[in-house]
């Protein structure tokens, strides 16, 4: 999430220019109003549905950007660890989350429908999230203007990168995002569990959910840049360069190291995690599973000394 905070999508950890990230350029950054664009390109596109903007709370002095995607993400965080305590208080609130209401659902394996029981809160809770990411995706699919490649000049329908790269980028966004997610509902003592009226148990399904969503983001986003590397004649033999050959951002490494982990990922945290092969190949998934983390760092060790 800190690369939104800057107003921009790129990483600037992975950046081999520490210029992105110094401080007199974020001051320089924040100093400067969002519309109309004093700087390279606007951060939103000619027919974006979202905007930026900002709040000035004292001239020249302190000014905050509200990026859409900051405020969709922050704005849901601060509501689920602030307002909701505040509700839980209330006697009527709490017993109203609390009571538990049947679902059924059509399972393939019988044809047959079976009830799933949920808490209020639970169903409550699951339509906020789901809202916030669905605008949080919103926002990167049509909105953003990503390395700031889109000006005025291009005209109001030009989006500024190829399709493919859209895509890709906007995908990476969705699994940081839930990514960014998933050890809520995993904590064994979260203080949802007193809120919603659930268990660490009973509500496993949403880290599960969340999991399995961030697997798919994160292979759409491969997926998407094998498109674009195949566009510009680069697909498959540049791949697995390290800085990225990609020719619209050279200091990027996202494809490589995706390239190296994601199916890796794919197989040991998606495949040998459902219920059946887990349950009876517990002897093959857990040391696999432990594996594929030790190769995930591995890959970023490497990574961390191609940067230097």
């Amino acid at each position: 999430m800190l690369r939104s905070l800057v107003g921009s999508e790129m990483c600037i950890r992975d950046s081999i220019n520490a210029e992105y990230g110094s401080a007199p350029r974020v001051a320089a950054f924040i100093g400067k109003p969002v519309y109309p664009c004093p700087w390279d390109a606007c951060p939103e596109l000619g027919d974006a549905y979202f905007v930026s903007s900002e709040l000035v709370l004292k001239k020249g002095v302190v000014t905050m950007k509200l990026f859409p995607s900051s405020l969709f993400f922050y704005g849901y965080m601060f509501f689920v660890a602030s307002v909701m305590p505040v509700l839980v208080s209330v006697p009527i609130t709490r017993n109203f989350l609390k009571k538990r209401v049947r679902i059924y659902w059509i399972t393939l394996s019988c044809k047959c429908y079976k009830a799933y029981i949920f808490t209020i809160g639970e169903i409550m809770g699951s339509i906020g999230t789901i809202g916030m990411i669905t605008l949080f995706f919103l926002y990167w699919a049509q909105s953003h203007n990503y390395n700031g490649y889109w000006t005025p000049a291009m005209g109001m329908h030009d989006i500024g990168v190829a399709p493919s790269e859209r895509w890709g980028r906007t995908f990476g966004q969705l699994a940081v995002v839930l990514l960014s997610l998933l050890l809520i509902p995993a904590s064994r003592h979260s203080f949802l569990h007193a809120m919603l009226g659930t268990s660490w148990e009973t509500f496993l399904w949403a880290h599960r959910v969340l999991g399995y969503g961030m697997l798919l983001a994160v292979l759409g986003h491969m997926i998407a840049w094998y498109v674009k590397y195949h566009e510009v004649g680069l697909f498959p033999q540049e791949i697995l360069n390290v800085p990225a050959a990609i020719p619209t951002c050279i200091d990027n490494f996202t494809v490589p190291l995706i390239t190296l982990t994601t199916f890796v990922l794919l197989i040991a945290m998606g495949v040998f995690t459902l219920p059946v092969i887990r349950l009876s190949l517990i002897h093959i998934s857990e040391p696999t599973r432990l594996l594929s983390i030790s190769y995930a760092v591995f890959c970023l060790k490497k990574k961390k000394k191609s940067n230097k």
